[in-house]
């Protein structure tokens, strides 16, 4: 959340460099379009045309072969089977039952010559350039985004774990509970100093988007402080049971 909203705010402040990779981004895609669609018509279909000029007979001719080769060898496997089938009935059952088999495609002939190697489109200087320049600015904008992410202050602020102590459950309890009150108060202070800095680097003056975001921003201090005294009220009621015993070795 905390990173998302610090990245948000470097946005912001980077809305021109934002929109120049936007359209950057745009331009080039229509001008690949633009290009493949030249290549297409000026180079690729060209030779897909002078092709079919030479083979048109040929496919015709293919075709041709094709079924006529298919429904010989259909009716020579059909005599084939049907006089392996009486010659075994002639030996009275003797002599091996073979039957002679033809594939379908013995003797076709296909005469179409292989498609030919379509050329490849290069890419344009312009296209060059502008692949070039989006990427420098995704690299610039992604890196600054990644430094302000890292530098943001209040960010790592944490309270150092000290180490347990033994003791019954309540009292393991209330310990948990009174570090939890502790680091939630910390990460309050934190959390309102960085917001309050991002927003007054980012807008110098006052920004209607900013003062939302101050404000949801007060909103969940707020709970997080509820929360926080919620805790501190439990600790108290479990410091004051009297049943709470310290178990020591």
């Amino acid at each position: 959340m905390y990173d998302a909203l610090v990245g948000g705010v470097f946005l912001l402040s980077h809305w021109k460099e934002v929109g120049t990779l936007a359209a950057t981004q745009v331009q080039l895609t229509f001008v690949a379009m633009g290009n493949d669609i030249a290549h297409f018509f000026t180079s690729t279909l060209p030779v897909l045309f002078d092709w079919f000029g030479k083979n048109w007979f040929n496919m015709f001719e293919t075709y041709a072969s094709f079924v006529h080769t298919v429904f010989e060898n259909i009716a020579e496997n059909i005599v084939g089977v049907m006089k392996g089938i009486w010659d075994f009935i002639a030996s009275g059952g003797t002599a091996e039952l073979e039957i002679a088999w033809t594939p379908l495609l013995d003797g076709f002939k296909n005469t179409v010559e292989a498609l030919p190697d379509l050329p490849k489109r290069v890419a344009s200087d312009l296209e060059r350039t502008l692949t070039t320049e989006r990427d420098r600015l995704a690299e610039t904008i992604g890196g600054g985004m990644q430094d302000a992410i890292a530098n943001a202050p209040g960010r790592r602020r944490t309270l150092p774990n000290g180490p347990e102590k033994p003791g019954t459950p309540d009292s393991l309890m209330s310990e948990s509970a009174g570090k939890r009150s502790e680091q939630n108060a910390a990460l309050m202070r934190g959390s309102a100093e960085a917001v309050t800095a991002l927003v007054t680097a980012a807008n110098g003056n006052r920004d209607p988007v900013a003062e939302a975001n101050q404000k949801a921003l007060e909103e969940q201090l707020a709970e997080a402080k509820k929360q926080n005294e919620l805790l501190d009220d439990i600790k108290g009621e479990l410091k004051g049971q009297g049943g709470m015993q310290t178990v020591r070795y």
